[in-house]
């Protein structure tokens, strides 16, 4: 059961984490001028998306780290 809550956890986790870093990159890109969502399509978001997903893994990894979620998941 604790293997299934731990699947659960990193699911949810990690898709926060990757829509909140979605969202304040793109607005940064926007906010500096280099992306226009109304413009020509560019690379801008999907490359911002492939860094989210990257710093989104290795964020949860450093979440594992904690010794609360270790002891909360651990198998006895």
């Amino acid at each position: 059961m604790k293997s299934l809550l731990k699947i659960v956890f990193n699911f949810f986790v990690y898709c926060i984490l990757w829509w909140i870093q979605v969202v304040i990159m793109l607005g940064v890109c926007v906010g500096l001028g280099l992306w226009d969502p109304m413009g020509i399509i560019s690379g801008t978001p999907g490359v911002v998306g492939l860094v989210c997903l990257y710093t989104s893994y290795v964020i949860l990894k450093q979440i594992h780290q904690i010794q609360f979620i270790k002891t909360f998941f651990s198998k006895d």
